[in-house]
């Protein structure tokens, strides 16, 4: 049959009817395997908005909320007149934002102007370290934190003209910002810088002790909070590591709302910081500038290689005054020394490094025989009136062993002099040796005994009454500097030390501030 142009072909009754019912099965399965593949995330979709809801909730507003340090001013040091021995002074840190870096479309040219800009920065700021690997190594660190808001301290203490000069160029090197943080200045360099110290920030091996100091912030709660954090700025050696607790203050924090990919958004609550406590020293500046110009002279005449002087207040035993020469300028310390620098000074012969009046242990010389003379009349050896006659040159008799000659100052060549009688007024006045020397060790020849009955008795009494005096024991508290204990001989401390049995000659020695005295 045909229809028009196309043929039309009857269904016979052998073509069978389509199977509708297997159609409907297909089609039954298909719709079970796409419910059952979305089954679990209709599961996760109704755990989020149903019973974790709170769960994500929380942890969502913990993320987004920031507590930020904000550092506390360090308190002043004024000596007894209310000079003011240090100034707070602002230093330079170039840092990075890694989020508000150069972003190209491509990593390649990301990695390519970013490498250029660290190249840049690591010329313009000509510090040993700051090199454009240790610029990457640090960017790259923070961005691995999930911190890329957060500026990353590439540079510390950066000359001030270099710091503007890069903040000016900061349009042209997207990401790079400069911070002033709080350091130290000190004005008087060499006249102060072994008895204040410096700041700086907390050496890597105390980094334990400082981290463990907590305080409890009675203005949320009670909750404790960490003193310190890592990067701050310490008193690292001198008074300014002494009164440390005091001038250091007390830090505030700002919360912050920040958005998930961490930029703040809005300040939610600040606390002020609290500025720390100011110290008045004893120390007078005035008296201080009066002893170097004295000192520093005297010691070039006579080609000294290190001096020191030290005034008290004899009724209270206040410093007045304490200059050490040569000194340091702890500002080099404070604004970062090199390493070379810092082998300088540790290689240098006068050890400018150390304070000369508190750390070094010379013999203290003729200023001891004033403990010698107090020892002789305590113990009732002598009298105001007892002479002892110097010759200027004296022998042990031939039985002693010893046949060194023991000489006055006034009897060494050219002078070759004598004092001649001396009672203990006239040996104090004149610094006579010999008087201190046989009246302390005795002098058979001339029927004198020694302090206690013999040497090794007069050197205990010796330590004893020099202990009276101080020496040898530790520095009363409140005295704020490092230093080294004094020593006074005895026969147990002589074989303990050099393995030697004590000898006459070793009082005469001590008697007059010589020998193993410190």
């Amino acid at each position: 049959m045909i229809f028009g142009e196309l043929p039309i072909t009857r269904r016979s009754q052998q073509t069978p009817p389509p199977d509708r019912r297997g159609g409907q099965l297909r089609l039954i399965i298909l719709m079970v395997m796409i419910v059952a593949s979305f089954s679990p995330v209709t599961y996760q979709l109704y755990q989020l908005q149903g019973p974790q809801q709170e769960r994500f909730r929380a942890l969502i507003s913990r993320r987004s909320n920031q507590e930020r340090s904000l550092p506390a001013t360090r308190g002043l040091i004024y000596d007894r007149s209310g000079q003011a021995l240090v100034r707070n002074a602002p230093a330079y840190q170039i840092a990075i934002i890694p989020a508000n870096m150069v972003n190209r479309e491509t990593k390649i040219q990301t990695l390519v102007e970013r490498t250029a800009l660290y190249n840049r920065l690591a010329q313009m700021i000509n510090q040993p370290g700051v090199t454009a690997g240790e610029i990457y190594t640090r960017v790259v660190q923070q961005i691995e934190q999930n911190q890329p808001y957060d500026p990353v301290v590439i540079a510390e203490n950066v000359p001030r003209d270099i710091a503007l000069s890069i903040q000016e160029q900061s349009l042209y090197m997207r990401g790079v910002v400069l911070q002033k943080v709080g350091s130290r200045f000190y004005p008087y360099q060499e006249l102060l810088g072994n008895m204040l110290g410096y700041t700086a920030r907390i050496p890597a091996g105390k980094l334990p002790e400082y981290q463990d100091q907590v305080y409890t912030d009675t203005l949320n709660g009670g909750r404790p909070r960490r003193v310190y954090e890592d990067d701050d700025r310490v008193g690292v050696l001198g008074l300014e590591r002494r009164v440390e607790p005091y001038v250091r203050g007390i830090k505030g924090y700002q919360v912050e709302e920040r958005d998930a990919s961490g930029e703040v958004r809005r300040i939610l609550d600040t606390v002020t910081p609290t500025v720390g406590s100011s110290v008045y020293l004893t120390l007078d500046l005035r008296l201080q500038k009066i002893i170097s110009d004295a000192l520093i002279p005297i010691m070039q005449l006579r080609n000294s290689p290190r001096g020191a002087v030290v005034v008290l207040n004899p009724n209270t035993g206040e410093i007045l005054g304490m200059v050490t020469v040569p000194g340091v300028d702890n500002n080099l310390f404070a604004q970062g020394i090199t390493q070379k620098e810092l082998e300088i000074y540790q290689n240098k012969l006068t050890t400018p490094q150390l304070n000369h009046a508190t750390q070094e242990q010379p013999n203290p010389g003729s200023t001891f025989k004033i403990i010698s003379a107090f020892a002789l009349l305590q113990e009732g050896a002598i009298t105001p009136d007892t002479l002892i006659n110097d010759p200027g040159v004296f022998f042990l008799p031939p039985e002693s062993n010893d046949r060194r000659p023991f000489y006055c100052w006034i009897g060494l060549p050219p002078r070759n002099g004598s004092h001649g009688p001396q009672t203990i007024s006239d040996a104090l006045r004149n610094s006579c040796n010999t008087f201190f020397r046989k009246g302390i060790g005795g002098y058979k020849p001339e029927g004198i005994t020694a302090l206690g009955g013999d040497s090794v008795a007069g050197a205990e009494l010796l330590a004893k009454w020099a202990n009276e005096f101080g020496v040898g024991e530790d520095y009363p508290e409140g005295f704020d500097l490092p230093y080294a204990p004094g020593t006074v001989p005895t026969r147990d401390y002589l074989l303990n030390i050099r393995g030697q049995p004590w000898f006459t000659g070793d009082s005469y020695n001590a008697a007059i501030g010589q020998g193993d005295v410190q």
